[in-house]
């Protein structure tokens, strides 16, 4: 028979003190995992995730957005925004459209004519509490009812090399004679007067509405609400004017040669290089050369009338909405009102400001440290006291216009068709998108 071994006392208690230890460690490692995977499942559900669209209106506006979007997911972790860029040679509305269509709205969404889709039932009201607080002044309203917020107000003009200009030691036009002349005086020195990117076909608004301004609006405030009623058409002497005067700038050498096949976003770097001597652009244009140039000196001038008059364009045509789908969920509309004050408060909005050369919409003063030639927009901005608000593609204007009338003028520009036969397309696309618009 074998001997019985017997452990000593003292192993016995160590040995059942490690078992003890072993398994509380374990059912730690075990709690602790269900409580991290439990963490994790809370946080996925707490998260609320919007999606924004906006309209990729130019590198700077892209830019401010895309950094606002992420410093307001590091300052609020439990909301996600996403955001759609949409930038095609179009115009924006129908990029919505499309969006609209396919259900892919979005919940924060760039409007820039909101009637027709506040009619469509597309989107959700801001409460009048949240526009006070973070002090919009300028918003969309119908039926005491508040569907957009102004993001920013901006303008439009003529940026110029000022190298190119002391060079030949020539000046900013007084009338808009002087202008053509100065277009005369650049190709005589084998430079190309005027660069336009005509590939986007929304950059022909720049152009077109500056005579739609001189032309038309200046001679009637209501010009297009009296052609929506029929006592106005675009058959008009005032619009035989206005593409009389496009004609002469698309002509006789005054714009880039490859204007039709020049993109809007590479229109900054030519500028830069020399390409051409000025462009008409939007004012946020200036920043971006200056990125691409730090040294180049420009200056910025509004194209005067026949009569030396500047009719001064008062851009206000980027509204924030929320969807309705957005508004019948509460915890994305709250996400969404935060987002907006975020966007509002002090330090972010002069950011936004600065990065496109643009105005506040809010009632509290928000200034920025300028450049030169910003502050020469904000004067001359602030010192011609003629402004317009009113442009072809506003409110007034039926949905879907503004593109057959831009393809139809591109038209004419290029010579397929004469300035008659324009005007006489014009009218019957009016006719058309009208009828469309009033169909039950």
């Amino acid at each position: 028979m074998k001997e019985r071994r017997e452990f000593p006392l003292p192993m016995i208690q160590f040995l059942i003190m490690a078992s003890v230890i072993i398994v509380v460690m374990i059912l730690i490692l075990m709690m602790s995992l269900w409580g991290k995977g439990q963490q994790s499942q809370e946080e996925k559900v707490d998260v609320v995730e919007l999606e924004l669209v906006y309209a990729y209106q130019n590198a700077q506006w892209n830019g401010a957005v895309e950094q606002m979007v992420k410093e307001f997911n590091e300052a609020y972790p439990n909301i996600r925004i996403t955001y759609q860029i949409h930038y095609e040679n179009t115009v924006y509305e129908n990029i919505l459209n499309k969006l609209i269509a396919r259900d892919q709205l979005g919940d924060i969404v760039q409007i820039k004519t909101p009637r027709a889709y506040v009619n469509s039932g597309i989107l959700g009201t801001i409460p009048e509490s949240v526009v006070d607080e973070i002090g919009v002044e300028h918003v969309y309203r119908i039926n005491d009812e508040i569907y957009g917020v102004g993001a920013v107000q901006t303008t439009n003009g003529i940026i110029y090399n000022k190298a190119i200009f002391d060079q030949y030691h020539l000046e900013e036009p007084e009338t808009y004679q002087e202008f053509l002349d100065l277009c005369v005086q650049l190709r005589r020195h084998g430079i190309t007067p005027v660069g336009v990117g005509g590939s986007d076909l929304w950059h022909m608004e720049y152009w077109v509405n500056h005579f739609y301004r001189s032309d038309v609006l200046s001679q009637n405030g209501n010009w297009m609400k009296e052609c929506a009623s029929g006592s106005e058409n675009w058959m008009d002497e005032e619009i035989t004017s206005m593409l009389t005067h496009l004609q002469e700038v698309f002509s006789q050498g005054r714009v880039d040669r490859d204007w039709l096949s020049t993109s809007d976003g590479s229109m900054a770097y030519m500028f830069s290089e020399g390409k051409f001597a000025m462009m008409y652009t939007s004012a946020c244009t200036t920043e971006a050369v200056l990125r691409l140039n730090e040294d180049m000196e420009m200056g910025w001038f509004y194209v005067p009338n026949e009569s030396g008059e500047a009719q001064v364009p008062e851009i206000l045509d980027a509204f924030w909405a929320v969807s309705s789908k957005c508004q019948e969920d509460p915890k994305k509309y709250e996400a969404a009102m935060t987002f907006l004050a975020f966007f509002y408060s002090q330090e972010n909005y002069a950011n936004v400001l600065k990065s496109i050369t643009a105005f506040p919409t809010i009632g509290e003063e928000c200034s920025y440290d300028m450049s030169e030639i910003q502050q020469q927009v904000v004067e001359d901005y602030n010192y011609n006291q003629t402004h317009y608000s009113e442009y072809i593609g506003d409110e007034d204007c039926p949905e879907g216009f503004e593109i057959m009338m831009l393809t139809i003028i591109q038209q004419m520009l290029k010579g397929d068709c004469t300035m008659a036969e324009a005007q006489s397309q014009i009218q019957a696309a009016w006719e058309k998108c009208l009828s469309e618009e009033v169909a039950p």
